[in-house]
């Protein structure tokens, strides 16, 4: 008689295995527990400091991602970033102001003499020759 070999291996039909109901698979669950934000000192002295209460959600986020060099070297840019612009609408928003590293720039301190100052030997009707009336107006001013 001949005997045929058996293979090591037989291969499961899949009409033998039958689905298991999603009920009985346990799902690993992850849930979530929201982080409360501690007020962080630092930022909340930033931001007050700086003036300009905008998007302070997303400030807080940059102001986070900080080294604690660049926090310091904001510490002494800061006074002198807003002393040279009292007006807060020609200020960077402060988020921008972290995001763009602005603590890095130069300020610029404007000058307190003008642009364009009067010449002293202007002719005008203040001139005291004028009010005397021996004004020439074809006479160059001295």
């Amino acid at each position: 008689a001949k005997t045929k070999e058996k293979p090591a291996f037989v291969p499961i039909q899949t009409s033998v295995i039958q689905e298991v109901p999603k009920e009985i698979i346990p799902k690993e669950t992850k849930v979530k527990v929201p982080k409360e934000k501690v007020p962080n000192e630092k930022f909340e002295a930033f931001y007050g400091f700086y003036g300009k209460n905008i998007d302070k959600a997303g400030t807080q986020k940059v102001y986070e991602k900080l080294t604690a060099e660049e926090l310091s070297i904001i510490d002494t840019h800061l006074p002198a970033y807003i002393k040279s612009r009292p007006d807060k609408q020609f200020r960077k928003d402060p988020k921008k102001y972290l995001q763009d590293k602005v603590f890095n720039d130069e300020v610029i301190v404007a000058s307190t003499t003008k642009a364009n100052p009067e010449p002293k030997n202007k002719i005008t009707t203040n001139n005291a020759n004028y009010r005397k009336g021996t004004f020439n107006p074809s006479r160059k001013a001295v």
